[in-house]
């Protein structure tokens, strides 16, 4: 696939903060801005929301939300002793 270069200017900080959370994504700062290029060129459409924010958390805080609840609801278990029912409902 043939590829061209775009120079972009950023400020440092956002740059660097760019860049880690593509990395909590599990992507590269530069797959993210070549999907943002084909969304724009495939909806004719900017997808932006108005703090600027992107309305996705990445998987790695997903994923410790889905087990600090799996340990509330073991805690909760615990402590009404109820714990044989709340494993074997898993």
């Amino acid at each position: 696939m043939d590829t061209a270069v775009i120079n972009l200017r950023v400020e440092p900080k956002l740059k660097q903060q760019a860049v880690k959370l593509a990395d909590d994504f599990g992507l590269s700062l530069s797959s993210i801005i070549d999907n943002m290029l084909r969304y724009l060129v495939t909806s004719k459409s900017i997808l932006f929301t108005p703090s600027g924010a992107i309305p996705v958390r990445p998987a790695s805080t997903r994923v410790e939300l889905k087990a600090k609840k799996a340990l509330k609801d073991i805690d909760r278990a615990i402590r009404v002793d109820n714990i044989h029912n709340f494993f074997t409902n898993l």
